[in-house]
């Protein structure tokens, strides 16, 4: 079994130019070719045009569109809490090496 790495980038959107983020989400494309590692990215960010260009460019990567925009906040937090909790829980039950009770609710509470 890969190792599994997550990394998680935030406000995408505000990440500099729209050079950079195009650069960024290059980069992010050209690393699904990584044999020794599982990669898993989480993107937050607004619906900007370079980002979902740059999101279609890439139709080798599975990725999920949630649009949170027009919902009740907590709604949009509970989903978001429910989408973690699951992830987090596929992980755990794919490594032996991961206590039973990781990341724990407080780190998914601040996530959320």
């Amino acid at each position: 079994m890969q190792p599994s790495l997550i990394i998680v980038i935030d406000v995408l959107d505000e990440c500099g130019e729209d050079n950079d983020i195009r650069l960024l989400l290059l980069l992010l494309a050209k690393a699904k070719s990584l044999k020794s590692i599982r990669l898993r990215i989480f993107v937050t960010s607004r619906p900007e045009i370079p980002i979902r260009l740059g999101f279609r460019a890439m139709p080798s990567i599975i990725h999920h569109d949630l649009a949170l925009y027009n919902v009740l906040q907590a709604i949009v937090d509970y989903n978001i809490l429910m989408l973690l909790r699951a992830q987090f829980k596929e992980i755990r039950e794919s490594t032996k090496y991961l206590p039973a009770d990781w990341p724990g609710d407080k780190t998914i509470n601040l996530l959320v």
